[in-house]
């Protein structure tokens, strides 16, 4: 079943944060929805582009979102809630609100909005690279050490270098 069909009618949130790698903007956006059972579904919606404005994240949400749709203007696919991190352009109730404008999600009544979710999933991947990697640090021979070094390495090399 296609992700646009799976969500149709269900409670979907939203989790985004939006970074700046090399002067790139990149704009990630995972959609989740509860089942029955109790299980949550994750997908991952895009990492577009958008500007650091909330104005400019809605806009961005709202053309990721219209990828699900049969046509743009169609009243589906509304947002239950959504999290963001707290600093920078488009977060919580600054979001929420430009959100709200282009109708990408229900009242304020009826849509959760909280912060800082992306940061825990990472978290968990964090956790479990370290425990299955070790820490790095400049005073450990350790898998993560290396490719902290391999990093590091690559980012001090021009790309034609590197290659």
């Amino acid at each position: 079943m296609a992700l646009g069909d799976r969500l149709s009618g269900k409670k979907t949130y939203l989790a985004c944060d939006k970074g700046n790698k090399k002067g790139v903007g990149h704009f990630a956006k995972v959609l989740s929805d509860w089942n029955a059972d109790g299980s949550v579904n994750l997908q991952l919606l895009d990492i577009d582009a958008a500007g650091g404005k909330s104005y400019q994240c809605a806009a961005g949400v709202q053309a990721s979102m219209n990828k699900l749709k049969l046509n743009d203007d169609d009243n589906t696919h509304l947002l239950h809630g959504q999290t963001t991190d707290a600093g920078g352009g488009g977060v919580t109730d600054s979001l929420y609100g430009e959100m709200r404008q282009l109708e990408l999600c229900l009242d304020e009544d009826r849509c959760l909005i909280t912060t800082c979710t992306i940061h825990a999933l990472q978290l968990q991947l964090h956790n479990s690279v370290c425990n299955a990697l070790g820490d790095g640090g400049l005073d450990k021979a350790n898998a993560m050490q290396l490719l902290h070094s391999v990093y590091d390495l690559q980012q001090a090399l021009e790309s034609d270098e590197w290659r």
